[in-house]
């Protein structure tokens, strides 16, 4: 697969991450095919966009998911920074968004699905069933893009009272409390000022009740 200079010199930039050579290959097809896909980002369509569909098997692919071994913060973290050095002027605040809106889901045997407040839901009834995703992201304004965009770089998954589990996708991902996500309390949507040097790999927590802000740990 060949890949323009600047693309490959883009996603080298997360080699770190990944502990084998051939995992770092393999990121490298998957986000290739998942920016030039025209349909589905799933497995198989970014293997299409890749145009390895007829090289890469597509349990291989999805091995990557489930059981190779890379960091998922770690991930975060290069991403955040690259979104700071190069989308956001030099003297720009960084701004963070957390959304933490429940995603509602049936079945007994959904992964880590509780009952548990929605703040989304219409009318009288804010109680729901589902996964409660925290995300932080980034905002950003792109010259294509007429309205400010939030690019999201680090998560957990909500698991009960005083618990965050990371993403289920790479092995090694870090514990619950690390990150950069905060922990229980975190506002849906709320969004707080931070100095340049807080994405570059600082933790941060947003529930401050006394600043009602972010504030560096």
């Amino acid at each position: 697969m060949i890949m323009p200079g600047s693309w490959a010199g883009l996603l080298e930039t997360f080699r770190p991450v990944f502990r084998r050579r051939g995992t770092f290959v393999l990121f490298t097809v998957l986000a290739t095919g998942m920016v030039a896909s025209t349909g589905r980002r799933s497995v198989a369509g970014m293997l299409s966009g890749a145009q390895m569909a007829g090289t890469i098997s597509f349990h291989v692919a999805c091995r990557f998911f489930s059981g190779a071994v890379w960091d998922l913060d770690q991930m975060g973290l290069v991403a955040a920074r690259l979104i700071v050095s190069r989308l956001l002027p030099p003297d720009e605040p960084v701004t963070v968004v957390i959304d933490d809106t429940l995603c509602k889901r049936r079945g007994r045997k959904v992964h880590h699905a509780f009952w548990t407040h929605d703040g989304s839901a219409q009318g009288g009834k804010k109680i729901a069933r589902g996964n409660r995703w925290a995300v932080a992201g980034i905002v950003v304004r792109l010259p294509f893009c007429t309205a400010a965009v939030c690019l999201p770089v680090l998560f957990r998954l909500w698991a009960g009272k005083g618990h965050h589990h990371p993403g289920r996708a790479g092995r090694a991902a870090a514990g619950p409390g690390r990150g950069g996500v905060p922990g229980r309390g975190c506002a849906r949507s709320r969004g707080c000022r931070l100095p340049r040097q807080a994405a570059a790999g600082t933790r941060h927590d947003v529930d401050d009740p006394a600043a009602g802000q972010c504030r560096a740990v």
